[in-house]
């Protein structure tokens, strides 16, 4: 099975020329619908079997900006799951729901593109299934709208599309010195039930406008670069069962925009790697010459006075 990945969009109908990045690089906001649709392009070359939207379609939520979002990903060669980030529904559980109702209305037909789902589908043996941000109070306030049942989900090897990380990506994105805008408030509830099962895990998502892959036991995350900020990417995602109890997974990062030359929020390799062996994932080939780290999920308590 293969993935396309897009995250952190952040449209706006009437958007300013330019505005600062969460990073501090400049972001693009009038570009963002553009730069979707060639992503869409890309996603058309490598022929991807499903593109995924992790969230943050709309820069201020409004339903009129989400509904344009939705409406463009028609042009996908693909169905598209979409999953809802913290800004698509700020204050409003349902904003996101509306406006794919309006999307679907006629002369902006959402054709097939779907909000996941927490119990998901099966595709090729593995199980896609999404979560949905359903509440946010401040900046660092989000929670899920509902927790997933992991028995709705087998004992199959999963994708889960997640606009947050699973796994805190804090202290490494701190390290490198760019602001962290924070965690799911009941994050470590969602990363407990991961943990627990048989099968693997692939975790995809966004939020933290940076590039990055961290692996703990039974579950790999790769969170994309931001489309709205530098890197300015999307992903391929190739998801393989070679043996039951297995799942490799492929990303190959796709640059929409030329680098502005100015530091980016990149911590993963462009293409890399990765193979369940049955206890859990490591790198094969990953593209920096050194095998990742197994370690436990940081627990950081640090916030920054912002949030993507």
């Amino acid at each position: 099975m293969r993935l396309g990945l897009v995250s952190d969009v952040h449209w706006m109908a009437e958007p300013p020329a330019m505005t600062a990045g969460w990073h501090g690089t400049g972001a693009e906001l009038p570009g963002a619908l553009d730069r979707l649709a060639l992503a869409f392009d890309r996603f058309a070359e490598r022929d991807v079997d499903l593109v995924v939207v992790a969230g943050d379609l709309a820069h201020h939520g409004d339903v009129g900006s989400l509904a344009q979002v939705l409406a463009a990903c028609t042009r996908a060669s693909a169905p598209v799951l979409v999953v809802a980030g913290n800004h698509d529904v700020d204050g409003d559980a349902d904003r996101l729901a509306r406006a794919h109702a309006l999307a679907a209305a006629p002369g902006l037909s959402a054709g097939a593109v779907s909000l996941a789902t927490a119990a998901g589908e099966l595709r090729d043996g593995v199980r896609v299934a999404g979560v949905h941000v359903g509440e946010t109070a401040g900046w660092f306030g989000a929670r899920l709208r509902a927790l997933p049942d992991p028995a709705a989900w087998g004992e199959q090897p999963l994708v889960l599309i997640s606009h947050y990380p699973v796994l805190s990506l804090a202290t490494a994105v701190s390290e490198e010195g760019f602001p962290y805008p924070g965690d799911l408030l009941d994050r470590r509830d969602l990363a407990g039930l991961l943990a627990a099962r048989p099968a693997p895990t692939l975790v995809v998502g966004g939020h933290v406008h940076a590039r990055a892959t961290l692996a703990d036991g039974p579950v790999l995350q790769l969170t994309g670069g931001a489309l709205v900020e530098p890197p300015y990417e999307c992903a391929v995602v190739d998801v393989d069962v070679p043996a039951p109890g297995r799942l490799a997974v492929r990303r190959e990062c796709v640059r929409l925009r030329e680098p502005d030359g100015l530091r980016e929020p990149v911590l993963a390799p462009e293409r890399e790697a990765w193979l369940f062996d049955g206890l859990q994932w490591r790198t094969i080939n990953r593209g920096e010459g050194h095998e990742a780290e197994h370690r436990q999920d940081p627990d950081d308590a640090r916030r920054q006075p912002a949030a993507t």
